[in-house]
């Protein structure tokens, strides 16, 4: 149950130096690079790709849309294994928003904590870590110390297990801490800003109670997978886009909710080449985003990466849009 007391706002910010000893940033993206490794047993706790007020106005899994797409709920899928099958389904996609990213369901951070309280001594010492970008703390911490972890910085606070919400209660939506875990580290939460699901690192029975509870929607990790993954068929389009494109100069990826265009230009001695990348909605011209990227190495195997990076990304915003037309 939700505690009451809002957490305290600390600068007590060495209470945080045992996660960065134990992140490992070895083949970045992995998942210990957002969790800390040590811990008996882990899970992803996936955030719904529909909440109640947004979208839909209802709460929609990712079961649900793997269900209505026909792809497998795979212990490792990413939101776009199950959100565009190859082939068109019959019938419109359940989503409309999207699985928010970076926070936990109020309800489901909730969950997770009531299962947390009873996983540690500590349940009335919990520290929390909150992205520095919100910018929603008090004045006072402005300048205050924060905790430096790879590539984030955050500031803290601490107060009950239950309390996990008060932190950014004042926050325009609701909102769970980054980073969580108890004062006799039991385990710890892991919510990276930029991912569409929650990291938990913890004893193996907890991790097991996890998965059965009936309120949230978890699977199993593997710490020697990588964070992300592509699915195989949308890698085959990439490669034959590589291919045209470093043999012609263009390349288009065509897909029932979108298309990818691609232009390259092929570094010179003394002259810089380049890769752009736009995506564009079906039926009509509207570019609805791209990127691309100066190339100054004639190395073809770099230049080759750079450029599945792009289309690899590209493709994904449009395997995971709502909007297919």
């Amino acid at each position: 149950m939700a505690s009451t007391a809002e957490p305290e706002w600390t600068d007590t910010i060495d209470a945080a130096d045992w996660i960065a000893e134990r992140l490992s940033l070895d083949n970045w993206p992995q998942i210990t690079s957002f969790v800390p490794t040590g811990f008996e047993a882990y899970a992803r706790v996936l955030h719904p790709a529909d909440e109640p007020g947004n979208g839909s106005g209802r709460l929609v899994r990712w079961r649900e849309v793997a269900e209505w797409s026909g792809m497998p709920l795979r212990y490792d899928a990413q939101f776009h294994s199950i959100a565009m099958p190859p082939n068109r389904p019959e019938t419109e996609s359940p989503v409309v928003q999207g699985p928010r990213i970076g926070t936990l369901y109020a309800p489901d951070a909730l969950a997770l904590a009531s299962i947390g309280e009873r996983w540690t001594a500590t349940a009335d010492r919990c520290w929390f870590c909150v992205w520095e970008g919100y910018g929603w703390h008090p004045d006072s911490l402005r300048q205050g110390p924060r905790v430096h972890l790879p590539n984030r910085d955050y500031v803290m606070c601490t107060g009950p297990v239950a309390s996990v919400l008060g932190a950014l209660s004042s926050a325009p939506t609701e909102r769970s801490p980054n980073l969580w875990w108890p004062e006799d580290r039991a385990w710890c939460v892991a919510s990276e800003i930029d991912l569409p699901w929650t990291y938990v690192g913890g004893p193996s029975e907890m991790i097991e109670e996890l998965l059965s509870d009936e309120e949230l929607e978890a699977l199993p990790v593997d710490l020697n997978d990588p964070a992300t993954r592509i699915e195989g068929w949308i890698e085959a389009l990439v490669e034959d886009a590589i291919a045209k494109l470093t043999s012609t100069g263009e390349a288009t990826i065509r897909t029932w909710k979108g298309t990818v265009t691609a232009s390259f230009v092929r570094p010179r001695r003394f002259k810089a080449g380049e890769i752009r990348v736009k995506r564009i909605g079906i039926g009509d011209s509207r570019v609805r985003g791209g990127g691309g990227q100066t190339l100054n190495t004639e190395d073809d195997e770099t230049i080759e990466k750079v450029i599945r990076l792009h289309l690899s990304n590209q493709l994904i915003l449009v395997a995971e849009s709502l909007v297919s037309s």
